[in-house]
């Protein structure tokens, strides 16, 4: 089992936890305080779950920021803004984080088995030890790959690709684990076998993936690299 030649790559919110709602919270409660300030190309944007799903979920918070003040507002002032919502949202969720059902006996079995690793994350810097500190899930991620750096955010393949460099395994040779919309897209836009955790979104908005999973009850390392052989069903 070590000679694998196979990595995982798991994105963080939805995924490790079951966070989203939280997040949509935490955006919902950000537009009711500062939407009259919208001035970018989300102009006049209204919050609601479509919105989130679409255009803020699994992307990377400046570029959010962007679209919703446009290029007039000072990078000072959005990264406050960004920081308080985030600080709303570890503080709200705090008492309820838990990693996703099943995963920690995955998470065993393939560091057991060899298999590298990685936390690929829109997510800002300081949710990461946040989310791995809360969930004790540090010891199984060899790298943590988050937005820095990255020029395109998701659907874009870019975090991906670094994530594949960083672990040094090709990409088609590496697993990406993903709940977003976007995030689906940018693990196929990779070129990489996806699974797809539909805990935050039905199958049919997440085309493309090798395998669909409400989470990881059940999914040993044996079933995973079984299903991950065999060929993709013909459309």
């Amino acid at each position: 089992m070590s000679k694998i030649r196979i990595a995982f790559i798991f994105d963080m919110d939805g995924v490790i936890i079951n966070s989203i709602p939280w997040h949509r919270r935490a955006w919902r409660e950000f537009f009711i305080e500062h939407a009259k300030n919208f001035k970018g190309t989300m102009r006049g944007a209204k919050f609601s779950r479509d919105y989130f799903d679409n255009h803020i979920n699994g992307k990377r918070g400046t570029e959010i920021m962007h679209s919703l003040f446009g290029a007039s507002v000072m990078k000072k002032q959005t990264k406050r803004w960004d920081d308080e919502r985030e600080a709303w949202y570890r503080k709200t969720f705090a008492p309820y984080i838990k990693p996703l059902p099943g995963l920690k006996k995955l998470l065993d079995e393939a560091h057991k088995a060899g298999i590298p690793m990685a936390l690929a994350t829109s997510a800002p810097p300081e949710n990461v030890p946040f989310v791995l500190g809360k969930t004790k899930l540090q010891k199984y991620f060899s790298y943590i790959i988050d937005a820095s750096g990255i020029k395109r955010g998701k659907p874009h393949p870019d975090m991906f690709l670094k994530a594949a460099r960083t672990l040094k395994i090709p990409p088609e040779q590496c697993v990406v684990f993903e709940d977003a919309i976007l995030g689906v897209a940018a693990g196929v836009n990779a070129k990489m076998p996806v699974v797809a955790v539909t805990n935050t979104y039905p199958k049919k908005l997440l085309p493309g993936a090798k395998l669909y999973i409400k989470d990881f009850s059940g999914l040993t390392l044996k079933k995973l690299l079984l299903h991950l052989s065999r060929p993709n069903p013909k459309k």
